[in-house]
């Protein structure tokens, strides 16, 4: 059990909490909008404390462009990645800053919606293909009987 400073019990050490990979080619060329790839429900007898949020993509893309990877939660960020790298086979990560009060983490409550994000600014250079996202942190159990 890793070190904690929550309110109540953390199980487990910390571990992956979710991962996603996509093959195709995201967004597609000239788009401007950003991509969901995919979301997650966080269990209604749980709260994760998102420690590390880590991206992989195996295409290259375009120097003039940034490709951004946004962990959001009920649409707050919780940690962005951005590269303006050419690289093919380009892992990114980061440790987002601990909430107030705890030691390490920040807290997705139960029921919330996690969410990845790619953006790449409307290139049609900086496609992104063979993307993997981690997420990494701890899990509380919440007790049905305390009121969250």
């Amino acid at each position: 059990m890793g070190k904690t400073s929550f309110q109540g019990p953390v199980y487990g050490a910390k571990s992956l909490l979710w991962a996603v990979h996509r093959d195709n080619q995201l967004p597609a060329a000239n788009d401007t909008t950003t991509v969901t790839l995919a979301q997650v429900r966080v269990p209604a007898y749980e709260d994760w404390f998102v420690t590390e949020f880590k991206a992989f993509r195996g295409s290259s893309g375009s120097t003039a462009v940034t490709t951004t990877y946004t962990l959001t939660d009920d649409s707050t960020t919780v940690a962005t990645l951005a590269t303006a790298s050419s690289v093919a086979g380009l892992m990114l990560s980061t440790t987002p800053a601990a909430d107030a009060g705890e030691y390490e983490g920040v807290r997705v409550v139960a029921n919330s919606t996690l969410a990845i994000t790619l953006g790449h600014g409307g290139s049609s250079a900086a496609i992104s293909s063979d993307v993997t996202c981690w997420v990494y942190g701890y899990v509380r159990y919440v007790d049905s009987t305390r009121a969250v």
